[in-house]
């Protein structure tokens, strides 16, 4: 639009650099080597999917951390196990954290995802030690939802 209206390749280039990332929405940093794409404010399945698409693009050994969509009302376990299914066709190693793992870890199942590198955890604070232990340079790491404490 902005190229319609006049403006300069150059110019728009500029105006992008200038553009701050909005906090917790594919939000990409890198610290160690690691790529961490933070995506914990996303709570729907539309956005589950565009931020696994995005973690696809990436190259190296993508990990996702999840807890599922916490707030799908009747809906719940089948947005969860979208959400596994989803998973299993974009990332390497899934994190599952809390009580809705288990939809999640059923929709890898569907999509034949290698469940040696599924690894459930019940709290985000279980999910932190898994990080220290698995994460290494070069991986890239999909921080998927918001954890609410009762989850």
């Amino acid at each position: 639009l902005a190229y319609k209206l006049g403006m300069s390749i150059e110019e728009i280039a500029k105006g992008i650099e200038l553009v701050e990332q909005v906090p917790h929405r594919l939000e990409v940093t890198r610290e160690n080597g690691i790529t961490i794409i933070d995506d914990s404010y996303n709570a729907n399945i539309k956005g589950v999917e565009m931020a696994l698409k995005t973690l696809s693009a990436f190259s190296g050994r993508k990990i996702v951390a999840t807890q599922g969509i916490v707030e799908g009302g009747v809906h719940q376990k089948n947005l969860n196990i979208k959400v596994g299914e989803y998973i299993a066709n974009n990332a390497d190693i899934a994190i599952l954290i809390g009580k809705l793992g288990k939809y999640i870890y059923k929709g890898l199942l569907n999509e034949n995802f290698n469940m040696q590198n599924a690894i459930c955890v019940k709290t985000l604070s279980n999910a932190e030690s898994v990080f220290s232990a698995l994460v290494k340079r070069g991986d890239v790491v999909l921080i998927a939802n918001d954890l609410p404490d009762n989850y």
